[in-house]
Protein backbone atom coordinates (compact mmCIF):
# COMPACT_ATOMS: atom_id res chain seq x y z
CA UNK A 1 0.00 0.00 0.00
CA UNK A 2 1.75 3.71 -1.12
CA UNK A 3 1.71 6.30 1.56
CA UNK A 4 0.82 9.58 0.55
CA UNK A 5 1.98 12.01 2.68
CA UNK A 6 3.38 14.86 -0.30
CA UNK A 7 0.50 16.40 -0.97
CA UNK A 8 0.90 19.64 -2.45
CA UNK A 9 -1.76 22.81 -3.01
CA UNK A 10 -0.70 22.26 -6.29
CA UNK A 11 -1.58 18.58 -6.38
CA UNK A 12 -5.01 19.36 -4.95
CA UNK A 13 -5.71 21.68 -7.38
CA UNK A 14 -4.88 19.20 -9.88
CA UNK A 15 -7.45 16.85 -8.67
CA UNK A 16 -10.12 19.52 -8.83
CA UNK A 17 -8.81 20.51 -12.29
CA UNK A 18 -11.86 20.12 -14.85
CA UNK A 19 -14.41 20.97 -12.18
CA UNK A 20 -17.30 23.27 -11.08
CA UNK A 21 -15.68 23.25 -7.81
CA UNK A 22 -13.06 25.01 -7.11
CA UNK A 23 -10.44 25.52 -3.93
CA UNK A 24 -11.10 28.90 -1.83
CA UNK A 25 -8.00 30.75 -1.94
CA UNK A 26 -7.15 34.59 -1.31
CA UNK A 27 -9.40 37.50 -3.35
CA UNK A 28 -8.31 38.22 -6.55
CA UNK A 29 -6.63 41.51 -7.33
CA UNK A 30 -9.48 44.41 -7.70
CA UNK A 31 -12.09 42.16 -6.06
CA UNK A 32 -13.69 43.90 -3.29
CA UNK A 33 -15.73 41.15 -1.69
CA UNK A 34 -14.53 37.48 -1.37
CA UNK A 35 -17.26 34.58 -2.53
CA UNK A 36 -17.46 32.34 0.51
CA UNK A 37 -18.27 28.51 -0.20
CA UNK A 38 -20.61 26.97 1.08
CA UNK A 39 -20.61 23.56 2.93
CA UNK A 40 -21.92 21.53 0.57
CA UNK A 41 -19.38 22.76 -2.16
CA UNK A 42 -16.18 22.70 0.86
CA UNK A 43 -17.39 18.47 0.86
CA UNK A 44 -18.10 18.74 -2.59
CA UNK A 45 -14.32 19.48 -2.73
CA UNK A 46 -13.27 17.68 -0.02
CA UNK A 47 -14.58 14.44 -1.78
CA UNK A 48 -12.81 15.11 -4.89
CA UNK A 49 -9.26 15.71 -3.13
CA UNK A 50 -10.29 12.19 -1.65
CA UNK A 51 -10.99 10.63 -5.34
CA UNK A 52 -7.08 12.15 -6.14
CA UNK A 53 -6.01 10.72 -2.90
CA UNK A 54 -7.58 7.20 -3.44
CA UNK A 55 -5.52 6.48 -6.51
CA UNK A 56 -2.30 6.77 -4.31
CA UNK A 57 -3.58 5.19 -1.05
CA UNK A 58 -6.45 2.90 -0.78
CA UNK A 59 -7.04 3.35 2.34
CA UNK A 60 -8.87 6.85 1.07
CA UNK A 61 -11.10 4.19 -0.42
CA UNK A 62 -13.81 3.85 2.50
CA UNK A 63 -13.97 7.41 3.15
CA UNK A 64 -17.88 8.30 3.08
CA UNK A 65 -20.80 10.97 3.82
CA UNK A 66 -24.06 9.24 4.83
CA UNK A 67 -27.41 10.43 3.26
CA UNK A 68 -27.84 12.99 6.20
CA UNK A 69 -27.96 16.44 6.11
CA UNK A 70 -29.87 19.21 3.57
CA UNK A 71 -33.44 20.62 4.08
CA UNK A 72 -35.71 18.13 2.47
CA UNK A 73 -39.51 18.80 2.23
CA UNK A 74 -41.52 16.40 5.02
CA UNK A 75 -42.66 13.97 2.73
CA UNK A 76 -38.66 13.30 1.85
CA UNK A 77 -37.60 14.00 5.43
CA UNK A 78 -40.45 11.22 6.36
CA UNK A 79 -39.23 8.41 4.24
CA UNK A 80 -35.81 9.32 5.04
CA UNK A 81 -36.21 8.94 8.37
CA UNK A 82 -38.15 5.48 7.87
CA UNK A 83 -34.80 4.18 5.80
CA UNK A 84 -33.00 5.05 9.03
CA UNK A 85 -31.19 9.24 8.15
CA UNK A 86 -30.53 10.06 12.09
CA UNK A 87 -30.19 13.50 13.39
CA UNK A 88 -26.97 14.98 13.99
CA UNK A 89 -25.19 12.04 12.48
CA UNK A 90 -21.64 14.10 11.23
CA UNK A 91 -20.80 14.90 7.41
CA UNK A 92 -18.12 12.07 6.66
CA UNK A 93 -17.21 9.02 8.42
CA UNK A 94 -14.47 6.70 8.07
CA UNK A 95 -14.48 2.67 9.23
CA UNK A 96 -10.99 1.79 9.11
CA UNK A 97 -9.04 2.04 12.07
CA UNK A 98 -5.97 3.31 13.35
CA UNK A 99 -3.82 4.00 16.27
CA UNK A 100 -6.66 3.16 18.70
CA UNK A 101 -9.37 4.42 17.46
CA UNK A 102 -12.18 2.48 15.28
CA UNK A 103 -12.99 5.23 12.90
CA UNK A 104 -13.16 8.95 12.61
CA UNK A 105 -16.11 10.99 12.27
CA UNK A 106 -15.76 14.35 10.87
CA UNK A 107 -18.40 17.58 10.75
CA UNK A 108 -18.03 20.04 8.27
CA UNK A 109 -19.29 23.97 8.88
CA UNK A 110 -18.88 26.80 6.61
CA UNK A 111 -18.19 30.31 8.22
CA UNK A 112 -18.85 30.46 11.55
CA UNK A 113 -21.22 27.62 12.17
CA UNK A 114 -20.89 25.85 15.03
CA UNK A 115 -22.37 22.11 15.44
CA UNK A 116 -25.94 21.77 15.94
CA UNK A 117 -26.62 20.33 19.69
CA UNK A 118 -27.70 17.01 17.99
CA UNK A 119 -24.35 16.73 15.93
CA UNK A 120 -22.08 18.04 19.30
CA UNK A 121 -23.67 15.19 20.52
CA UNK A 122 -22.90 12.53 18.05
CA UNK A 123 -19.45 14.17 18.30
CA UNK A 124 -19.05 13.56 22.00
CA UNK A 125 -20.88 10.35 22.39
CA UNK A 126 -18.46 8.94 19.01
CA UNK A 127 -15.23 10.19 20.85
CA UNK A 128 -16.40 8.67 24.05
CA UNK A 129 -16.81 5.63 22.21
CA UNK A 130 -13.47 5.54 20.44
CA UNK A 131 -13.52 7.48 17.39
CA UNK A 132 -11.82 10.30 16.34
CA UNK A 133 -13.74 13.20 15.99
CA UNK A 134 -12.86 16.87 13.77
CA UNK A 135 -14.91 19.42 12.84
CA UNK A 136 -13.44 21.12 9.67
CA UNK A 137 -14.19 24.43 8.43
CA UNK A 138 -12.83 23.99 4.62
CA UNK A 139 -12.00 21.26 2.86
CA UNK A 140 -8.22 21.45 3.00
CA UNK A 141 -8.70 21.54 6.63
CA UNK A 142 -11.20 18.65 6.85
CA UNK A 143 -8.77 16.66 4.28
CA UNK A 144 -5.67 17.68 6.35
CA UNK A 145 -7.94 16.09 9.56
CA UNK A 146 -8.31 13.05 7.78
CA UNK A 147 -4.69 12.71 6.37
CA UNK A 148 -3.31 12.64 9.35
CA UNK A 149 -5.82 10.43 10.99
CA UNK A 150 -5.17 7.71 8.53
CA UNK A 151 -1.28 8.10 8.64
CA UNK A 152 -1.54 7.67 12.35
Amino acid sequence: MASWSGWTEESLRDALAGSDVQMAGPPKAGATKRRRNSEAQEQRQLFMMLAHAERLDQRYRWVFHPANGEKRDKVTAKILQGLGVKRGVSDVIILYPVGGYHGMVLEMKAGNNKPTPDQAAFLADMAERGYYTHVAYSAVDAFSAIRAYLEG
